[in-house]
């Protein structure tokens, strides 16, 4: 079947993905296959309107995601690793075990995202907004979080979170301990 991505912004089709799934399929899986096809295809995801795509396990490394609207999706176990996600509404979206290492976040909407797991090696999160986020169990390591918006990381939001060689300049914390080091120089992960 034929399923089409709008643009977020304009309203307009971006894409349309051919995907096989029934009519009764759940709007949330068929704009998972919808993804996972653009991404095979290399169509332009930038401003996509993605909003609660199933995208569990998904595998869009160094995806260009940026701007899209992808609030209340499945992205447990995703890997995302070096992914543009540059002012990406992520609001309430389950994170949870994802592989974002390397990928740039800044000015993404992370607010109520589930984070816990997450691998955010040398992240880019200069900016994002991490209002009400569950960091819990996070790797943090390298990860650059100046002027990034951290209130409610309160009750533990960030326990056995791990920031080392982070960068954390100008970002509102409340109540929490951040152990913070410098680093060397940022290195890549094997994958790069």
């Amino acid at each position: 079947m034929k399923f089409e991505i709008k643009n977020r912004f304009s309203g307009a089709v971006q894409f349309t993905a051919e995907i096989e799934a029934e009519e009764g399929t759940a709007y949330s899986l068929k704009i998972g296959m919808a993804v996972r096809w653009a991404y095979k295809a290399k169509a332009d995801l930038r401003g996509a309107a993605l909003r609660c795509a199933d995208l569990r396990g998904a595998a869009l490394w160094g995806a260009d995601l940026q701007g899209a609207d992808l609030r209340g999706a499945d992205l447990r176990g995703a890997d995302l690793q070096g992914a543009d996600l540059r002012g990406a509404d992520l609001r309430g979206a389950d994170l949870w075990g994802a592989d974002l290492r390397c990928a740039d976040l800044q000015g993404a909407d992370l607010r109520g995202a589930d984070l816990r797991g997450a691998d955010l090696w040398g992240a880019d999160l200069r900016g994002a907004d991490l209002w009400d986020a569950d960091l819990r169990g996070a790797y943090l390591r390298g990860a650059d979080l100046r002027g990034a918006y951290l209130r409610a990381l309160t009750s533990g939001a960030l326990t056995s979170g791990t920031l080392t060689s982070g960068a954390l300049t100008s970002g509102a914390l409340t109540s929490g301990t951040l152990m913070v080091k410098k680093s060397p120089s940022k290195k890549l992960p094997s994958k790069y």
